[in-house]
């Protein structure tokens, strides 16, 4: 807590266009008190502080420039949250520890500390910082039942605490608590990574391909809902600009000479660049049967060769998978089913007779 008394006296006076002198008068003191005021050697005192406050019209907190850092947990709390948030870190060094003092046992002070804490020794390589980093983070599993943030379990904390164990070389402890956690998959980056780091590549090539497939499919989901969401405001130049990097992507991914998956992906963000032609009022017939004439040359091509098998898509060294969607086994039939999820009956029709004339043009041109 720091005061402002003596800076705020001088900014209020200093305010209304009065000299020390004037300000002296009307408080019925000498001008060697008022300066010493404001040089901060001397306050005044209890009864003249409340006078100066209703003086210059404002409250004595605010004459006082006092205020209450850690009036209670949840200010607490959002005090530092807003200091890792502005790295304020040296402010954090002050005020960590007092609010640790005051609550010891608060799940979400403890946790939102060692989570500050272990950002500020990353950032400083402060070795102290981040031994108390890790202390708070295990002492916040301990504390876990207190816990309403779904985002947050006793999981994701260890996965925080594993990349401390990483950050010290200690690549075998991040392994473990990372495959401890490792639900879904959601750890196979790191996990991968520090094998790459130990030399255990054989161990780490399939477990790195597993992440690939889910970033890749991570990324498609999101994409799509970029792209949807974009079109709905109207930037339908945008939304399709997102499809277009999306299928770069599936693209970089495709095998040479063999037709995988990841075509099929492609297919389909092709056909819904065709919906977003008409999204938000637009009707761009033109644009759209170029995109769903794309999508018939790549569905046939597919449909000829269907591979449904993950060791079809490039780069994937794992475990024999096969991918599965709600999208219709065939390529073609998946673009017809995703042109029929328009609402809008006269959008539909219009976008079904646009693909039927694609196909048609397709089955002439083979």
């Amino acid at each position: 807590m720091r005061l402002k008394l003596s800076e705020n006296i001088r900014f209020y006076r200093k305010q209304r266009g009065m000299t020390q002198e004037q300000l002296a008068e009307a408080m019925g003191v000498s001008v060697g008190a008022v300066s010493k005021w404001e040089n901060g050697q001397s306050n005044p005192e209890l009864g003249l502080i409340a006078e100066l406050a209703d003086f210059f019209g404002i409250s004595v907190d605010v004459l006082l420039g006092y205020t209450l850092t850690f009036s209670n947990k949840e200010n607490t709390v959002l005090r530092i949250k807003q200091l890792n948030l502005e790295k304020k870190f040296d402010e954090a060094r002050t005020e960590i520890p007092k609010a640790l003092q005051k609550y010891p046992n608060c799940f979400e002070i403890v946790y939102h500390s060692g989570i500050l804490l272990t950002n500020l020794s990353l950032e400083k390589s402060d070795d102290d910082v981040l031994n108390k980093a890790l202390e708070l983070l295990e002492r916040a599993c301990e504390l876990i039942d207190q816990n309403t943030d779904p985002e947050v379990s006793c999981g994701t904390i260890q996965n925080r605490i594993a990349m401390i164990f990483a950050t010290r070389n200690q690549y075998e402890k991040a392994i473990g608590l990372l495959r401890k956690n490792n639900a879904n998959g959601v750890n196979n980056a790191r996990i991968g990574h520090h094998l790459t780091i130990l030399g255990r590549f054989d161990e780490a090539l399939p477990v790195l391909s597993e992440s690939l497939i889910d970033s890749v499919v991570n990324l498609y989901v999101s994409a799509v809902g970029i792209a949807t969401s974009l079109a709905s405001r109207g930037d339908t130049d945008e939304a399709i600009a997102v499809m277009d990097w999306m299928i770069t992507v599936l693209q970089g991914l495709e095998p040479p000479q063999k037709v995988s998956y990841v075509q099929k992906m492609a297919v389909c963000l092709q056909a819904i660049k065709a919906m977003i032609c008409f999204s938000d009022g637009k009707e761009d017939r033109d644009r759209a049967r170029e995109f769903l004439k794309m999508a018939a040359e790549k569905a046939e091509q597919f449909d000829k060769d269907p591979s449904f098998s993950c060791d079809r898509i490039r780069f994937y060294h794992g475990k024999e998978h096969s991918l599965y969607d709600n999208a219709g086994g065939t390529a073609l039939h998946a673009i017809e089913q995703i042109l029929k999820m328009s609402d809008d009956k006269k959008e539909r029709d219009a976008l079904l007779e646009i693909w039927r004339d694609c196909r048609g043009e397709t089955h002439e041109s083979n």
